[in-house]
């Protein structure tokens, strides 16, 4: 199934994106398919919703336990729920808001489709039963466990200023009456909020060709079942502008491989509206993985949803666009995520 995206708000306003496939996730990690920027749109989480296409060709849309929900035509969704054409899903209660049109896949070539006719071949054996179902559980389990990650990267869409302002209140002007005072000077205007200094995004510190392979494998026990992952993630900087990187991800889980693109602002500009942030942990710390050795910046959140406490820690540089490493727990899973190799352009 092919799926035509319009980004009607958000870092990809006006922007089109194409995805063919069964399962599309959605979320701020670029592991998604359908990903969106991790500094600006602070709303979606990183593991969000997905979007899944069953054997009888129906489509569904879930919410993976987001932080902020989703939302399908002004309506949260709060159960699998199926998918029309041209309707408009919004990522957030403020987030980005897309369009989704809704495409049987991609027709073979004139000449593929010629030998295909001219050449009889046997007929696919039978998928075996319950395969499908559980290839969906695991996606659907393993990904929901990570969406408490979702405010990680969110600080980082702040400066020093936009925090001291948080904690800033407007008070009401008080009459004294004694000592008298010389009359005070009237106030001038309130301002307009001023743009904090622009960011430049990680991937503006490289040159196309550039790439990251991160390796992650999840571990879960449900009710005694155990169950093992492993999914490969290769991201590479296709081409490069003032202020668009062209980013194409490259994921193989279970023995498939999906191929996407995303558009990456690179101008990344703040003003002095605060926002939420999550309790955090961090310090300078060193990191070895299997690309290297290197000195990262290291941050860790405790969050707790319905009883069940969720750790998250990454080691990262805030020029690189990937995390060295990234660690996620809780009482029933344990994902962890380690860059392989990189190749700077």
């Amino acid at each position: 199934m092919r799926f035509r995206i319009q980004h009607l708000t958000g870092s990809k306003a006006g922007q089109e994106q194409v995805v063919e496939a069964r399962v599309v996730r959605v979320g701020r990690d670029p592991a998604n398919e359908l990903a969106f920027d991790p500094y600006t749109d602070v709303q979606v989480s990183t593991f969000h919703a997905q979007i899944m296409v069953l054997d009888n060709g129906q489509v569904l849309l879930s919410d993976l336990k987001s932080r902020n929900g989703t939302f399908l035509n002004g309506q949260r969704v709060t159960s699998a729920v199926p998918l029309s054409t041209g309707s408009e899903v919004v990522f957030g209660e403020d987030g980005p808001k897309v369009k989704i049109a809704i495409e049987p896949a991609a027709a073979p070539a004139p000449a593929e489709a010629a030998g295909a006719a001219a050449t009889p071949v046997a007929a696919a054996p039978a998928p075996k039963k319950g395969k499908g179902c559980l290839i969906a559980f695991v996606l659907f389990a393993v990904l929901g466990m990570c969406v408490f990650l979702g405010g990680i990267a969110a600080w980082l869409a702040l400066s020093p200023a936009q925090m001291a302002e948080s904690d800033t209140a407007p008070t009401e002007p008080v009459e004294v009456s004694s000592p008298p005072e010389e009359p005070a000077e009237e106030a001038p205007p309130p301002e307009e909020p001023a743009v904090v200094a622009e960011k430049k995004h990680p991937w503006a510190n490289y040159g196309p060709g550039t790439s990251f392979t991160t390796q992650s494998t999840t571990e879960m026990d449900v009710g005694g079942n155990k169950m093992k992952t492993e999914a490969t993630t290769q991201y590479t900087l296709v081409s490069i502008t003032d202020d668009v990187a062209k980013v194409k991800l490259d994921t193989t889980a279970m023995g498939n491989t999906t191929t996407s693109e995303m558009e990456v602002p690179l101008r990344l500009e703040t003003t002095g509206e605060a926002q939420e942030q999550p309790e955090m942990e961090e310090r300078s710390e060193s990191v070895e993985v299997p690309a290297g050795t290197f000195d990262a910046t290291y941050r860790k959140t405790t969050s707790e949803q319905g009883g069940q406490e969720t750790v998250s820690e990454t080691w990262m540089d805030d020029d690189v666009p990937v995390p060295f490493k990234m660690v996620i727990k809780n009482p029933t899973m344990t994902s962890t995520t380690v860059m392989t190799a990189m190749e700077k352009k």
